[in-house]
C-alpha cells in the first residue's frame, strides 16, 4: 500500500510539473503558440503511459486544437504527433474506426512532409496495420504491415528491432489465419533480430516474441 501511494505520488507530482511548465508557458508566449501545444501534447504523453486514456485523450485534443491555430492544419511536427497519439489511445479504447481515421490524417501529412520511406511513415503504417489487425481485417494489416516492413528495411535496415515488431505483427496475422508454420517462421526471425539488436535473449522484448 505505501509503494502504491508513492507511485500514485510520483505521478501527481510529474503531472503538476508539466502543468506548472504549461502555465509559465503560456504566461510568456499567450495561449496559442506551438510550445504550449507541445507541454500538452507531453501531458497527454505522461497520462497515457499511465493508463489514464480518457485525459490523455483531452489533453492530446486541446494540443491539436492550439498546433492548429498556431500553425496550420498540415504542420507536420506538431498536428503528425498529436494525431497519431490520438490515434494510439482510441485503439487502446477499443474505438478502432476513429483510430483509423485519426492515424490516416497522420500519415496523409507525414508522407506529404517527408515522402514514403521515412521511419514516422512507418510507424503511422504500422500502427494502421495494428487496427486493421484487431478490427479483424486481416487481409488489409497484412497489407500495411508488409508496407510498413518495406519502409522500415528501407529506412532502418534489417537488424532493427522495429523490423523484428513488424515481422512479428506479420506473424500475428499468419496465426489467426491458421498458417501456423509461417506464423513460427515469421515469430523464429523477429526473434533473432531482437537478440542481435538487444544483445540477450532475457530482454522483454524478446520474450514479448515468445508469448506471441
Amino acid at each position: 500500500e505505501v509503494l502504491f501511494f508513492e507511485m500514485k505520488t510520483t505521478i501527481r507530482e510529474e503531472i503538476d510539473h508539466l502543468i506548472e511548465n504549461l502555465d509559465l508557458k503560456r504566461l510568456k508566449f499567450g495561449e496559442v503558440h506551438p510550445k504550449v501545444a507541445l507541454d500538452l501534447n507531453n501531458i497527454g504523453n505522461v497520462h497515457f503511459s499511465r493508463g489514464n486514456l480518457e485525459s490523455s485523450v483531452d489533453a492530446y485534443k486541446e494540443a491539436l486544437h492550439v498546433y492548429r491555430r498556431a500553425m496550420g492544419k498540415n504542420h507536420c511536427t506538431g498536428i503528425a504527433v498529436t494525431l497519431n497519439n490520438l490515434g494510439n489511445v482510441y485503439w487502446k479504447m477499443g474505438k478502432f474506426d476513429t483510430a483509423s481515421k485519426r492515424l490516416k490524417k497522420a500519415l496523409k501529412i507525414r508522407i506529404n512532409h517527408f515522402g514514403i520511406y521515412h521511419p514516422d511513415v512507418a510507424d503511422t503504417i504500422h500502427n494502421i496495420g495494428i487496427v486493421d489487425f484487431l478490427m479483424h481485417d486481416f487481409d488489409m494489416a497484412m497489407q500495411e504491415f508488409h508496407r510498413a516492413l518495406s519502409i522500415r528495411l528501407e529506412v532502418l535496415g534489417e537488424d532493427h528491432v522495429d523490423v523484428a515488431r513488424t515481422i512479428q505483427m506479420i506473424g500475428n496475422v499468419h496465426l489467426v489465419k491458421g498458417d501456423i508454420d509461417a506464423a513460427m517462421g515469421k515469430y523464429k526471425d523477429a526473434m533473432e533480430i531482437k537478440i542481435d539488436a538487444l544483445g540477450t535473449s532475457y530482454h522483454q522484448s524478446v520474450a514479448d516474441t515468445f508469448i506471441a
